[in-house]
């Protein structure tokens, strides 16, 4: 090389250098994560920005060393970045971020649990944007078949830890709200204790909407302990409050879960404290109010009724066994047996006579047809007057004069020229309908006709 370099020019030189420094060009995945790392170390907040939706994109073409070594570490600043603008729209993306690192299969230890720690400390981050889209996110986590139990009970818990109900605005109260009940609905052991502290609190918000939502997570969270007295206690005094509401909407609420609620207490509350809010709830003023009472009735009415007892099945199964069918004697069964072989062989030998014989049965087919048929006499009687009798299968008779036969003629005559007339009639009528349709068509293709010759 140094003999090469000392023959050539310098401007030969020059060109040997650069092409020993040139680099191949890059991969489509590669410029994607190219261009996905320049976005998140820009130095412009909206090129920080825009980084998060170029996630996804890189995901669907890099490999798992890439994901790894790359694009992993790119989320986990995007996460931990100072720009909160930033971090919330990393949360929005979230959920499409980890459904395609599911669906890559790079979802796997030690990057899962890294990623899931990451994301449950932006519970920590102070603005109300960033955890309004952390609650919308954590309830689509609750519901995912993927995470564990023991997982989502650790996300639970460290948001109710960092996010706190007072003094955040409307939609962060519910979206709490909502969260609460996911949990509920996705989580096997849950810390009742912990879920009511704020849900007591939403009781008393001052957005009615928010309180309007409230009955739902009582009536869960009673169910998630019936037998703990202090939190049934808290539950009925908190639903007892909502029922009596200023506003008739959220005693609407309260009236629609009152069936649920009856279930879940004893049968002491039920009598005492049930039966005592619905009749409150159905002398209410506003109407709405006092038909979703009503509706709730049947449930009510329903969790009176004593559960079938469990105890008992095991000795009916044994009476059950007992009476069973007794077996049929071997004998009944051989004669049944021959009786059905005697009828089919009677039944065949039927059919071999009347193959060898068909005339005769012919004959004897067409003499039953012809006694069922309708048939016609004339006779004449003493005076010499000519009459028809009608024998019908009705068996009744109608006697006619000889006048009276030449009319009964002459009629049926002229019943039959006018039938005649008329397929006529119709017949030229529906001559001339083709006719005039044919001359419609006609006169609608001449000009298609006149368009095509001019255009030849």
């Amino acid at each position: 090389v140094c003999v090469c370099v000392c023959v050539m020019t310098n401007t030969d030189a020059r060109w040997f250098v650069e092409a020993m420094n040139h680099e191949p060009p890059l991969r489509f995945d590669q410029m994607l994560i190219v261009t996905l790392r320049d976005l998140a170390t820009s130095l412009n907040p909206q090129d920080q920005v825009q980084a998060p939706s170029h996630v996804v994109p890189a995901l669907q073409t890099a490999s798992k060393h890439q994901f790894h070594s790359d694009i992993l570490g790119i989320i986990l600043e995007l996460l931990r970045h100072d720009n909160s603008e930033v971090v919330e729209e990393c949360m929005k993306e979230m959920d499409k971020i980890i459904r395609h690192i599911v669906s890559r299969g790079f979802f796997t230890h030690p990057s899962r649990g890294t990623l899931l720690h990451t994301i449950i400390n932006v519970s920590r981050n102070p603005a109300e944007s960033v955890q309004l889209q952390l609650l919308k996110f954590m309830q689509t986590f609750l519901t995912w078949h993927f995470i564990t139990q023991k997982e989502k009970s650790f996300a639970l818990g460290r948001v109710l830890d960092n996010i706190d109900v007072d003094g955040r605005p409307d939609a962060n109260r519910l979206e709490m709200l909502k969260f609460v009940m996911s949990a509920v609905d996705n989580i096997y052991v849950v810390e009742v204790d912990r879920l009511l502290v704020p849900v007591l609190k939403l009781c008393e918000d001052p957005v009615f909407a928010v309180r309007k939502n409230t009955p739902n997570a009582l009536t869960k969270l009673a169910s998630l302990a019936p037998d703990n007295s202090s939190i049934r206690d808290s539950v009925l005094k908190a639903y007892g409050n909502l029922a009596k509401d200023s506003v008739w909407g959220v005693k609407k609420s309260c009236a629609e879960y009152l069936g649920v609620l009856s279930q879940c207490v004893t049968e002491d509350v039920r009598k005492d404290f049930i039966t005592k809010l619905f009749l409150y709830l159905v002398d209410d003023k506003v109407t709405w109010v006092r038909t979703a009472a009503y509706a709730a009735l049947g449930v009510v009415i329903s969790s009176f009724v004593e559960q079938p007892p469990e105890e008992g099945l095991d000795s009916l199964d044994l009476l059950y066994e007992s009476h069973q069918q007794k077996p049929i004697h071997s004998e009944t069964v051989v004669g049944k047996q021959e009786q059905s072989h005697e009828i089919g062989a009677s039944e065949r030998n039927q059919q071999m006579e009347l193959k060898h014989q068909p005339k005769q049965h012919e004959e004897k087919k067409a003499s039953e047809d012809i006694a069922n048929a309708e048939t016609f006499s004339m006779t004449q009687d003493d005076g010499g007057s000519k009459t028809m009798t009608t024998s019908t299968t009705t068996n009744e008779t109608v006697d006619l004069s000889e006048d009276d036969w030449v009319d009964h003629e002459m009629d049926t005559e002229k019943e039959e020229e006018t039938i005649h007339n008329r397929t006529l009639a119709s017949n030229e009528e529906r001559k001339v309908h083709r006719e005039q349709l044919a001359d419609i068509s006609t006169q609608q293709k001449q000009p298609q006709v006149q368009q095509q010759q001019q255009q030849q």
